[in-house]
């Protein structure tokens, strides 16, 4: 047992009770800013979990992590996170509805009417994306932003919405469902609006750039024609699952990319989004006119190191979090463009 620096920190007392309380110390390292500690045996999550919630009443939390062969319990002392802007929010939300509205109206779609549902939708399947990934996250304790829009003058207006997650997921169950919380809830609102968009549609000489297979089989179940002029709903619907394929893919920090390094672990996390990233950008010399050479060439730059995963990163994935990483692959298929119409 060792104990740094030159005096006993007065906060080792209580961390020592906490932990003591919940499992046999072997070692430990004190230091002026954070804890290691040995411990017998490895905490279950249920005991990782109480831990964690009396830690967090002291102003600590903990990470359990595999060092050198073994498990170990690292305690730190943290900031309470400060609180976000409702001010900005609305702010943001407001310049986004306006800047979808004049995409639709100016850009897409040339009326009033017209511009103001384009709006109407994509701001509710954004809005429904980022909302359950703040449900979610609040569920397990962590604290988050309220959603924050991405106003952009752009043929959509928008680049999107996110959330700031101001504390790591407590384990790899939650982490699963914080990052697929999202894409679930989008998806299912954006198939709402595209079914009745696609319903509201008349044929025309419209044809879409990537068409993903939902679509191709809801134009079939209605029985629509190859070519539509595309009513705004249909149209947003048809951008969110876009937006859906590439969110969910196992890159990094994106939402697929959080599900992919709750099952996978570290390593095998890491090497996936570095070959799928060379992946996406090679697909650029087969398929130019696609734009997931683009995203492969920004995922490489962006997610150059290991995604830092939930703060019990030793216990594996239970069974629902599996369910859903095969649901959110299930949604991934469903989301891919085909050939044709």
């Amino acid at each position: 047992m060792v104990v740094t620096g030159k005096e006993v920190p007065e906060w080792l007392p209580s961390v020592l009770r906490v932990v003591g309380r919940a499992r046999e110390i072997e070692d430990f390292i004190a230091r002026e800013d954070r804890m290691e500690f040995e411990v017998y045996p490895v905490p279950s999550k249920g005991v990782f979990l109480e831990m964690l919630r009396r830690l967090k009443k002291r102003g600590y939390i903990c990470a359990l992590r595999k060092a050198d062969g073994s498990s170990r319990l690292y305690v730190l002392k943290v900031q309470r996170p400060r609180r976000g802007s409702v001010s900005l929010s609305l702010g943001l939300l407001a310049a986004t509805v306006l800047s979808t509205f004049l995409a639709g109206r100016y850009l897409l779609f040339g009326s009033v009417g017209m511009g103001i549902l384009f709006s109407v939708a994509i701001t509710v399947m954004l809005g429904s994306h980022e909302l359950a990934h703040m449900v979610a996250a609040r569920r397990h304790g962590i604290r988050t932003s309220l959603p924050l829009f991405i106003p952009f003058p752009s043929t959509l207006g928008t680049m999107g919405a996110i959330i700031e997650m101001r504390e790591l997921p407590p384990s790899r169950d939650a982490m699963v469902e914080i990052g697929s919380a999202g894409p679930i809830a989008g998806f299912a609102v954006a198939t709402v609006f595209l079914a009745v968009g696609l319903a509201l549609s008349s044929p025309g000489e419209g044809r879409l750039y990537l068409t993903p297979l939902l679509l191709t089989c809801l134009r079939r179940v209605l029985g629509l024609p190859p070519s539509l002029d595309l009513h705004p709903f249909a149209y947003a619907g048809w951008v969110m699952l876009v937006v859906t394929l590439l969110n969910l893919m196992p890159l990094g920090q994106l939402d697929g990319g959080h599900i992919a390094r709750a099952i996978l672990g570290p390593e095998r996390h890491f090497h996936l989004t570095r070959l799928l990233s060379l992946a996406l950008f090679l697909t650029g010399f087969l398929f130019p006119e696609l734009p997931f050479w683009a995203w492969g060439l920004l995922a490489f730059i962006l997610f150059s190191r290991e995604h830092p995963g939930p703060l019990d990163d030793v216990s594996p994935p239970g069974r629902g979090a599996k369910v859903r990483a095969t649901l959110c692959l299930f949604i991934s298929i469903l989301c891919l463009p085909i050939p044709s119409w």
